[in-house]
């Protein structure tokens, strides 16, 4: 009776402690270093350095907590290790600046059709209502004319006056023509321009289909992966997107898994995260699923 007793005594004791103890998950912070970086990327140590805390603060800031810690004896690693991808990328940039290029003529271009259409219409109200005006003014003076010829012709003052008029209106139809022509010559060059601008706006919407055919799909995460004591970064095209590839495996390395939701961070695409990186509420609630500190209590009741 007393060995059943002991027995039994020592299992309830056991079973208290067990009740009270606690367990991470998530085993943080977690120590990282900055490993290697090929040479081939254009970005120094401290470049990347201030990537990798950026990508810290994605997860930190919002969730209040010490989970990564730079340490030059950490156990996991940060590396960039070059290879076709980020041979791709590059690829992707240049082909995007040249569409940047291409768009800026094109605005030059427009800017320019705009503005000469502008001038043209200006150009022609003036020669309207001259040519208006010169009507007006040539009817007026054929009257004249006529009213004297039947009266029997004009006296010398009126002559006079009769025949300044003539000169001035036959310059003034002299210049219309000429406002005529130059209004002709206007117009080729408007077409001129709308017709090259017509022929770059062609050339850049091809380049935008080539361009969105070859790069413009949302891309799995390939550009950075994350092994159990490494991270280890393959592309990336600017500053943004490497400090995005960072928080994305900065996520796996505490365990979380990819989530749903296109902007979520741990989303297993690239491409329609905002600008502004922050943890969508799937990523929060993974993070929670994962990293929350529970009792063994809590695990065993949760599965009752």
């Amino acid at each position: 009776m007393r060995f059943g007793f002991v027995i039994a005594l020592v299992a309830t004791v056991v079973f208290a402690v067990a009740y009270q103890q606690v367990t991470a998950v998530c085993q943080v912070p977690i120590h990282y270093r900055l490993g290697s970086i090929d040479e081939r990327f254009a970005i120094s140590a401290d470049e990347a350095k201030e990537a990798i805390v950026a990508a810290e603060a994605v997860w930190e800031g919002p969730l209040q907590a010490d989970l990564f810690r730079y340490d030059e004896e950490g156990d996991m690693t940060i590396s960039f290790l070059y290879d076709d991808r980020q041979a791709n990328t590059e690829a992707e940039y240049g082909f995007r600046e040249r569409l940047n290029s291409a768009e800026g003529v094109n605005n030059e271009i427009r800017t320019q059709y705009e503005s000469l259409t502008k001038e043209y219409e200006e150009l022609v109200k003036n020669y309207e209502a001259r040519s208006t005006a010169l009507d007006t003014r040539l009817a007026a003076y054929n009257a004249k004319v006529e009213s004297f010829n039947q009266e029997g012709g004009a006296p010398p003052a009126e002559y006079a006056k009769l025949e300044k008029e003539r000169v001035a209106l036959d310059g003034e139809r002299t210049e219309l023509a000429k406002l005529a022509s130059n209004l002709n010559t206007f117009v080729e060059k408007i077409n001129q321009v709308g017709k090259q601008g017509n022929l770059l706006v062609e050339q850049y919407n091809h380049g935008v289909g080539e361009y969105n055919e070859t790069f413009g799909q949302s891309r799995e995460f390939t550009q950075g992966d994350y092994r159990g004591n490494e991270i280890n970064i393959y592309s990336f095209s600017n500053k943004a997107e490497l400090t995005l590839v960072l928080a994305h495996e900065f996520g796996h390395s505490l365990g979380i898994d990819h989530v749903d939701g296109r902007q979520s961070i741990m989303y297993y695409l690239i491409g329609e995260q905002p600008k502004d990186l922050a943890l969508s509420e799937t990523d929060t609630a993974a993070y929670t699923a994962v990293c929350t500190e529970v009792t063994l209590w809590d695990r065993i009741t949760s599965v009752l």
